[in-house]
Order: C-alpha cells, then structure tokens, then sequence
C-alpha cells in the first residue's frame, strides 16, 4: 500500500467516526425523550439509566435490575421508560417517586417486584408489558390515582393486595362483588351470604376474603388448585366451605380465625398446607386432612379446643387426639382400632 493509499483511508475514518457517534447519541436521546437533553446518566452492571430535562427516567440494558442503584431525587422524575431487555422490576424501585404519572414496560419485563410503585401517588396509567408473568405483593400500595392498567393474558400471579389501593380496582370492585383477573381471584370482600365461584377461577389469591364477616357458605369449583395466603382469615361469619378435589395447596393463615367454621375436610390433592392454615377455628370440631399432606401440621389445630380428633384417611399414618386441655397425644392405627372397638370414641363424644 502506498502512503497516499494509507494517509486517504486514515482521513475517510476521520470523517466518518463522528457521523457514527452522532448517530449514536441521537439513538440514546431518542429513546429518552423526543428532543429533550439528558441531564443525568449512570450505569450499573448491564443496566443503563439516563433522566432528561423533561422528567423521564429511561432504563435500558439488559437482565434484571436487582442490583440497580440510580443516585437522583425521586422528586424529578415524571415518567419512566423501561427498555427492551430488561426482565424485572426489582422491589422497591420506584418506590416513593411522589410526582411519577406514567410508567411504560417493554415486552421483556416479566415481573414486577413487591412494592415497586409504593406509594406513587401521582401514578395514573402504566402499559404492562404483553409478557409480564408476576406482579408481587402491595407492589402498587398508595397509588391511589393509577386508573389505566392493561392487564396481559400472560399475567399468571398477583400478590397481597397488589392493585387494592388503585381507582382501577375500585371500578373493579363496583362493577362485581368477585374481582377476577387471569382466572386469580383476588377480591370478594364485598360478597356476603352465600358465595358460589365461577368456574373460570383457578387461583384464590391472598386476601381475597379477608375479614369478610358476612359470608357464610363458599362454594369452590374444582377448576381452583390453590387457595392463597391469608385468604379467608378473619371471616368470622363462614360456617361451612367444600374443598374440591384437585385443590393442591393451602397457604399461610388462609382460614384463621373462621371462628364459626365446625368442620373441614381436606381432599387427598392438597400436598401443601400452610402454616396456622386453620389457627383459632375454634368452632371445628372434625377435621379430615389428605393422605398427602400431614408434614408435622397437627400442631396448627393446637389452638382449636373444640377438637376431639384430628384424622387422616391412610391407616397408614398418624390418627391425632387432641384432648379438651388443648394438649396432643399421637395415636397409631392400632390404638385407634381398639378405641373404636371398646366403644371410647362414641362413649367420650369423639368421632368414630
């Protein structure tokens, strides 16, 4: 190559490299906001952030924002732009950005992080991505003026009390007394009497009963496979419930409290149950648990003294007497026979 050769490419390279990094910046700049300047920016990891004269946060980059960390006042952002490639919202992200009005997800983000938008109160739509799979708990709490929410079929999990602050729930809730979304249940505190849930439901969600004192009978459809927790806790008033078989778990507190509820039977499906699932039943008297699920959980009915006999329906396993003073004692199915057989059970008032 002779030098006039090598000296022409040098200057063409010159040229052309700002024409590319111009290009470049105008990309960023147009992804931020149409014409607005960027005022502030910042990496971390494979994440990127810049805030722009205007008030929009824009987050771009790639994976999950678990680690993070965008060092600006929350006071100054209006709107925020999450970017294709990004897969998350972590918890606590926007927490507390008080003059935030809009929110637009990119179709890669698949969860939102419980509290995310705690107390967004300013917060009036946001455009759910088409893939988002998982909204966590109270991630929406105190955005009391978010009203537009697109909801996508691939929505397949909502937390405790995810949405319940928002006005889009409260329209929910005056146009049914079963607030339904996906097949997830995740509001009936309006219901009362008799309950009958639709077959669509496939998930009772956290809450969704939650100290509704006026219910008294609830019909689940066997399309239901889990009942969430805290679900029922406090419904002072619910004397009977049929669990269908196909229901596979239980959570958390689910019924506690149910003081009116005399009787429970747990279908062979259910493999989990959560901890005080029935805690302060004090009205149970029969208890019936699945062949599946025993895991240690009679210490759950400790504090229901009404009970004489805590059952499952394998042979194999552990028959539970609970006597009047509250305490446990294990019995085999041998000892259980011979109770049956020298008539204890009926004499005493327990179940044969």
């Amino acid at each position: 190559m002779n030098f006039k050769r090598f000296l022409a490419i040098i200057i063409s390279c010159v040229m052309i490299a700002p024409l590319f990094s111009a290009e470049i910046t105008a990309s960023i700049r147009s992804f931020a906001a149409d014409s607005a300047d960027i005022i502030e920016s910042g990496e971390c990891v494979d994440i990127m952030w810049s805030l722009d004269s205007e008030g929009t946060l824009c987050i771009s980059g790639t994976g999950t924002t678990e680690y993070l960390y965008i060092p600006i006042s929350e006071d100054r952002v209006e709107k925020v732009v999450i970017g294709n490639g990004i897969t998350d919202i972590k918890s606590y992200l926007f927490s507390d950005y008080l003059h935030l009005t809009s929110v637009e997800l990119s179709d890669s983000v698949t969860k939102i992080g419980k509290k995310a938008f705690l107390g967004c109160q300013s917060l009036k739509s946001i455009n759910i991505s088409n893939s988002l799979a998982s909204i966590g708990d109270n991630a929406f709490s105190g955005c009391v003026n978010l009203t537009t929410i697109n909801i996508p079929n691939s929505l397949t999990y909502i937390g405790n009390e995810a949405l319940n602050d928002t006005s889009w729930f409260k329209a929910k809730q005056e146009e049914s007394s079963l607030v339904i979304i996906n097949g997830i249940l995740i509001d009936g505190t309006a219901c009362s009497g008799n309950v009958d849930i639709p077959d669509s439901v496939t998930t009772i969600g956290s809450n969704a009963f939650s100290s509704c004192t006026r219910i008294e009978t609830i019909s689940i459809p066997d399309s239901v496979t889990s009942i969430g927790d805290f679900a029922f806790i406090n419904c002072t008033g619910l004397k009977s419930i049929t669990l269908p078989e196909g229901i596979s778990s239980i959570g958390n507190a689910a019924f506690l409290g149910c003081t009116s509820l005399s009787a429970i039977s747990l279908p062979d499906s259910v493999v989990s149950l959560g901890g005080g699932a029935f805690g302060y039943c004090t009205s149970l008297s029969e208890v019936r648990l699945s062949d599946n699920c025993v895991n240690g959980n009679y210490y759950e009915w400790r504090e229901n003294g009404n009970i004489r006999l805590v059952r499952v329906r394998n042979e194999n396993d552990l028959y539970l007497h609970i006597a009047e003073n509250g305490k446990i004692t294990r019995l085999t199915w041998s000892e259980i026979q011979s109770m049956r057989s020298n008539g204890y059970l009926r004499s005493y008032g327990y179940l044969d």
